[in-house]
């Protein structure tokens, strides 16, 4: 039979996938616990306002200037501080596969630029990218699923 679209067809409908009696009940019950948890949701949650600053730094390759101040220091201090760099090494196959430092250098200078009442949570790179984040001390208690 030659190739054509007609050849390509089921000649046999296709039905609908049809819900078990199982998946039926395993929906009800998720909606059952979702609605239970809703409902007393004050019971384990609590909400607070945390102001965040976020910012990112693309710096080329080089080392960080002597003075962070104008970028990280701000007038009212956020609770957390998530940095974010690009191009921390020269992005060149030798640093591709090498596991490098350079983020060492901008951590311990914005450990020395934003205030004392601040810890690291975390601190992640790949290749030429890094993340760091910093939350006041008072607030880390709030901080949960990280490693």
């Amino acid at each position: 039979m030659p190739f054509n679209e007609t050849s390509m067809t089921s000649k046999h409908p296709v039905l609908p996938k049809q819900e078990s009696k199982l998946d039926r009940h395993v929906s009800q019950r998720q909606e059952w616990v979702e609605k239970q948890l809703e409902k007393r949701i004050n019971e384990w949650t609590e909400q607070k306002n945390v102001s965040v600053f976020v910012g990112t730094y693309n710096v080329n390759g080089k080392a960080p200037p002597t003075n962070l101040n104008p970028w990280l220091l701000l007038d009212t201090p956020p609770d957390v501080y998530v940095i974010g760099f690009q191009e921390i090494v020269s992005l060149n196959g030798k640093n591709l596969v090498v596991d490098h430092k350079a983020s060492e250098v901008w951590e311990e200078r914005i450990e020395r630029t934003i205030p004392r009442d601040y810890c690291k949570v975390s601190s992640r790179h790949l290749v030429g990218v890094s993340l760091c984040i910093y939350v006041r001390r008072n607030k880390f208690q709030f901080i949960s699923g990280w490693p």
